[in-house]
Parts: C-alpha cells; structure tokens; sequence
C-alpha cells in the first residue's frame, strides 16, 4: 500500500467509527434480523442488506477475506457505495416519511461531509506485502520539503549535540521514515490527530498525551528533546497512543506495529555516547590551578578540549582522602589519548547514573564508590600498598 493508500483507508476507518457513535445509528449498526423483528418479507423488499458493522469490517480486512460475503473493499468507492446502500435499503423498506428513513438521512448528511475531505484519489486499497523492506542506513537524504530538515540541529552543534552524535542521528531518523517507501506505515503517524475533522471525539478521552513524528521533530528543533532517551520515549508514546485506541486488526493498529519493528531496527545503529571535541573558552587556562588545587579532574588533550565532567574532592575532606584526590586529580591532568579514555570508561562503568548523560557534570570524589576510586588510584597512580589505606 502507498501512502495515499493508508490514508484513504485510515480517514474511511475514522468516519465509519464516528457514524457508529451518532444517536441516529443504532437502527443501522448490525445486519437486520427479519425473523427476530417480525418482517419476513424484508428480504424480499431488501435484496443487498448493508450495516455499518459489515462496512467497519470489510475495511478492517486489509488481507485477502476468508469470507466471500464480505471481502475487502479495492476502492474508495466501494465504500462509499455500502454507506449509501444501508441509507437507500432503509428508505425503501420503511418509506421517506418514516422516523427511521429521517434518521438515515440525517446520517447520509454527515457521511456527506465527512466524505468531501477524503484525502487523495479513489485508489486501490488491495493489501501488499507484509514483509518488512530493507532496514536502511542513515545516509543523508533529501528530506520531505514542507518539513524541517536536520539544518536546525547545525546551530546546536557546538552547545548541546555533546553526545557522539545521537541527536544527529535522531533527525536523520526521522528523514528516513518520511522517505516514499515507509509512508505506507509511517503516514498516519505524520502529523497531530485531529479529531474534530475525523469526528472521533472520543480520541481525547482515550489519548490525553497525544505525539507525532512532526511535533518530535520540532522538538527536536527547539531544543526540547535534549537527549535520544528523551526522543524514544516519544516515539513510545505514538505507538502506546496508537494501540489504545486502535484495535488489533485495524488498519492504523497494523501500521503502528510495522513502524514500530521498522524504528527498532533502524535505532540498533545508534551510536554510543562519547566525548566531542569542542573549542573552550581561554579562561579556562586561567582557572587551570584553581581546579587543580580543588581536586578537579582535567582533561587537557595535547590540541584538544573534551568538554567532560569535572571530579572534585568533597569539602567535607575525611583526612589522606582529599589528599589522595589531589593527587588523583594532577595524575589524570597528565594523561590524554587511550589513557584518559580509560579513566572516563571506569568511571562510567562504576557510576551507572551518569551513563547516559550529556551535561557538564561536576562529581564529589568522597562520594564515588570505593571500587571507581581503587580503580582509578591505581590506573593513574599505582601507588605502594601501603598508600592504598586513604581510599577504603
């Protein structure tokens, strides 16, 4: 299925939902029962039965239908020929005068203008494959004109992207779900439901956190998703929303499920975090003995600046353990290459709550688990044993 194809399909699935909710709809909601209701001669009168049951489940039959008395609508128009069959069967059983045809008609009034905002042509609406396409790589590509291309990320570069380039990777993400080949399962998650348009108004009362690849990308944008944890916790979100509200089997329930399989496998090749070299401030040189003497963690590279986080001896010293961090924190301050590498792995590896973050951060070495301190003393400075006393 294209994408105009999923659309025609989603807007007819929304209508059909929003008819069924009308105070003139019972009468019309399932098959008509002439023995039940006392008219056998319904059938006589009413050689095509419709309801809106049989509509509602004709296009949920997105796959080739077991059931050759209800098989999955190929057009648009077929749809839209079973709504004004149910209006048309009602009218000539019960007559124009009759309560129920004015309910009929007041429903035809609706289908009406609902149907104007079809989007698109009357296309084809037969299922294609079900298997997922090629997972691409992000390769930088034109993205959809009438959105926001990754540019808006060039001026944070130097501010915030300090993550090894996720956000990057975030944007270009997004470029890629908009290409032609995903639309079909990615188009009905574009943009921000409107449910007024669609007439499902109960759609605030089953998703009251309501997301969209658009607004994630302009949040991106204005700097509001600050990390790729914040950014996957709102395409969650789209898909948690998806599946509240559309049931399994529905068309718009099955795309979710493909988009999500799709955006788990292109996030596999999220890098990892790491230090970007950035350009620091000259004052920095100036302040250079002032860190030293706190106990501060340095990271001078040979020609480059790691904007990293700073490790401070606490002012609440216990002893030969502010001591050991001076000493720890001049013996980091001439390392650089593979070396400073390790000293940012092992704190990492010891201290979980600041794996994932990408701030400036600044740590209280009394406070960093004896093991990150052991590890670190002795990397930097293996000391004589008998110095290893000041750090348990």
């Amino acid at each position: 299925l294209d994408a105009g194809q999923w659309q025609e399909i989603q807007y007819c699935s929304s209508t059909i939902h929003g008819l069924k909710k009308q105070k003139d709809a019972p009468p019309f909601l399932y098959p008509v029962d002439p023995d039940a209701l006392g008219i056998p001669h319904y059938s006589t009168i009413v050689r095509s039965p419709m309801d809106l049951s049989t509509i509602e489940r004709k296009l949920n039959s997105s796959n080739p239908s077991n059931d050759p008395e209800h098989p999955p609508y190929s057009t648009a128009d077929e749809f839209i020929a079973d709504v004004r069959l149910v209006v048309k069967n009602c009218l000539s059983f019960n007559g124009i005068d009759h309560p129920i045809s004015a309910m009929a008609k007041r429903l035809e009034e609706l289908f009406d203008k609902q149907i104007k905002n079809l989007p698109g042509p009357s296309q084809s609406l037969r299922r294609g494959s079900t298997s997922m396409p090629i997972i691409p790589s992000l390769t930088t590509e034109d993205p959809p004109h009438d959105l926001p291309s990754t540019d808006v990320l060039k001026k944070r570069k130097s501010k915030r992207l300090q993550d090894g380039g996720q956000l990057q990777f975030c944007a270009k993400l997004l470029d890629i779900l908009h290409r032609k080949q995903y639309q079909a399962i990615a188009s009905p998650f574009y943009y921000p439901v409107d449910h007024v348009a669609l007439d499902i108004l109960t759609y605030p009362e089953v998703v009251t956190n309501p997301m969209d690849l658009s607004t994630m990308r302009q949040k991106l944008g204005d700097q509001e998703s600050l990390n790729a944890s914040m950014f996957h916790d709102d395409f969650k979100l789209i898909m948690r929303n998806c599946f509240a509200f559309n049931a399994v089997g529905n068309p718009v329930n099955q795309a979710g499920l493909e988009l999500q399989r799709l955006f788990d496998e292109i996030w596999q090749g999220l890098p990892p975090l790491h230090e970007i070299c950035v350009e620091e401030e000259n004052e920095d040189d100036d302040e250079s003995g002032d860190d030293v003497s706190r106990g501060r963690l340095k990271t001078d590279k040979k020609k480059e600046r790691r904007d990293r986080g700073h490790i401070a001896s606490s002012s609440k010293s216990r002893g030969k353990q502010s001591k050991g961090g001076v000493e720890l924190s001049e013996a980091v301050n001439q390392l650089d290459g593979p070396k400073l590498e390790r000293i940012y792995n092992i704190i990492r590896e010891g201290v979980p709550e600041i794996r994932e973050s990408t701030e400036e951060m600044e740590l209280e070495i009394d406070l960093l688990p004896n093991s990150v301190l052991t590890r670190l003393y002795n990397f930097a400075l293996r000391p004589p044993a008998t110095k290893q006393h000041g750090w348990r």
